[in-house]
C-alpha cells in the first residue's frame, strides 16, 4: 500500500491498465501524463515449457479460480450439466477439499510454480473456463492458457474482452448452456479446436513477460538520464546516468520474481510501479 505522499512523489507511474491509469489519476490528482501504460505478460511461450496434446482419453476441463475471488457456483452447476459425458475437472487452486462436493470428478491441485508443468495441464485440458465475474477478471490466467495451445471460454465483459481479444471464445457470466455449447464444440471439430489454438496462440504473443521489464527499464533508465542531461556538469565532462546497475538488476529482478511468487501468481489489475 504506498501512501499519497509517495505517489505525489513519484517521478513516474507505471500502470498495467487504462482503468489503473485513470484511477490513480483521480484518486490521487496526479498528472496523467507521467503515468505510463505498459501491459503486465501473461504468455509463457519464452519459458520452458512442455506442451502436450489433449488428453481424449481422459477428458478434462480446466478451472484456476482468481485470487480475488471465485464462481464455483456456475463451474459446479456445468460439471452436473456435463456429468454423462464423463467429463473431469481440474481445478488449481490453494483451497481446502472439503469445499469442494465429495462425488464430483474434481481434482485440487496446488498452485503450480514449474512453468513445464503448467503448461501440460493447460495444453492436456479441453480448455480453460473463465466464466468469472466483472469484478473478479484478470487477462493474466487466460493469457498463460492461450500461450500453451488451450482454448479460453471467458466471460462476455469489458475488461477481458479489451485484454483477450479474439483469442478467447466469450459466454456471459453464468450462461451454463453456452458453456456446455462451446465445450462441446471443441470437442467435436478438431478444426474449432485448433482455430481457436491459434487465434489464442497469435494473440497472447503480444503478452511477453520479457517486454514489460524492458519498457519498464527502459523507461527508469530514461527517467535518470534526463535528470543527468538536466543538471550542470563541465564543458568536458559527458554527462552520465546516475542509475545505480545494482538497483536496476534489482528491480528486474523483482519484476520477473513477482510472475512467480505462487501468492502472486496472478498479478492483480490494480498493481503498479513507482519511480520514487
Amino acid at each position: 500500500v504506498f501512501s499519497s505522499s509517495a505517489i505525489a512523489s513519484a517521478k513516474k507511474i507505471f500502470a498495467l491498465t487504462t482503468e489503473d491509469k485513470e484511477t490513480l489519476a483521480q484518486k490521487f490528482s496526479y498528472n496523467k501524463d507521467n503515468i505510463e501504460l505498459i501491459p503486465a505478460g501473461g504468455s509463457l511461450a519464452d519459458r520452458k515449457t512442455s506442451i502436450i496434446n489433449m488428453d481424449k482419453e481422459n477428458p478434462y476441463l480446466l478451472y484456476i479460480p482468481p485470487k480475488n475471488g471465485n464462481n464455483f457456483k456456475t463451474i459446479m452447476s456445468l460439471i452436473q450439466t456435463l456429468k454423462t459425458c464423463r467429463i473431469s475437472l481440474k481445478i488449481i487452486a490453494d483451497m481446502p477439499k472439503k469445499l469442494l462436493p465429495p462425488d464430483a470428478p474434481i481434482e485440487l491441485i496446488s498452485p503450480i510454480e514449474n512453468c513445464a508443468d503448467l503448461s501440460r495441464i493447460y495444453s492436456g485440458a479441453i480448455c480453460l473456463l473463465y466464466n468469472v465475474n466483472p469484478e473478479m477478471a484478470c487477462p493474466i490466467i487466460p493469457i498463460e492458457a492461450m500461450s500453451c495451445n488451450c482454448p479460453v471460454i471467458a466471460s462476455d465483459i469489458p475488461s477481458l474482452r479489451k485484454h483477450l481479444g479474439d483469442g478467447a471464445l466469450y459466454c456471459p457470466p453464468g450462461d451454463i448452456i453456452a458453456i456446455s455449447k462451446y465445450i462441446m464444440r471443441i470437442l467435436e471439430s478438431d478444426d474449432f479446436r485448433q482455430e481457436t489454438i491459434n487465434k489464442g496462440k497469435v494473440h497472447s504473443s503480444l503478452y511477453s513477460w520479457d517486454r514489460p521489464v524492458s519498457a519498464v527499464m527502459k523507461k527508469i533508465l530514461d527517467i535518470e538520464l534526463q535528470q543527468s542531461l538536466s543538471e550542470e556538469t563541465d564543458e568536458d565532462e559527458a554527462p552520465t546516468c546516475p542509475m545505480d546497475y545494482k538497483k536496476a538488476c534489482f528491480l528486474e529482478h523483482a519484476f520477473f520474481n513477482r510472475k512467480y511468487q505462487i501468492e502472486s501468481k496472478i498479478i492483480t489489475p490494480f498493481l503498479f510501479y513507482m519511480v520514487l
